[in-house]
């Protein structure tokens, strides 16, 4: 009976773990380099109460406060190198000021209290097949 090395019993094993990493590795850098391609195209869309409100673009650096009819809410829109946030509002749970900032085409931030959404569109095809809602 011959006795096998260590290496010799797990070297199967070990391709198709290399393999498995690579792809895994292949498929992180592929979104990393379509992210930073599709980042800063397009505009942000302020929604409230279902009705778009205004459109700002994403290449453009501003500051822009978002009052409601009675200017009694506001939210704080922050576009800055290529992407959008809510640095500030005055809604009790602050949920959209914490949310990430959005740059790539149909992400959404949404702050309840207020009724608005913001939302990025792009003119470019969508990589998504269906929106549902």
């Amino acid at each position: 009976m011959e006795r096998q090395t260590l290496f010799q019993k797990l070297k199967g094993d070990l391709l198709i773990v290399g393999i498995i990493l690579l792809l895994a590795a292949t498929f992180f850098l592929i979104n990393v380099i379509r992210d930073r391609q599709s980042s800063g195209e397009g505009s942000v869309l302020v929604i409230r109460d279902g009705s778009v409100t205004a459109s700002y673009p994403l290449s453009e650096d501003i500051t822009v406060t978002l009052w409601n009819e009675e200017r009694t809410h506001y939210n704080l829109l922050m576009i800055r190198d290529g992407s959008a946030e809510i640095s500030d509002a005055n809604c009790p749970d602050k949920i959209c000021v914490r949310s990430k900032a959005i740059a790539r085409d149909g992400e959404s931030i949404i702050c309840l209290p207020h009724r608005l959404v913001l939302s990025v569109h792009s003119e470019r095809e969508s990589d998504m097949d269906a929106v549902t809602g």
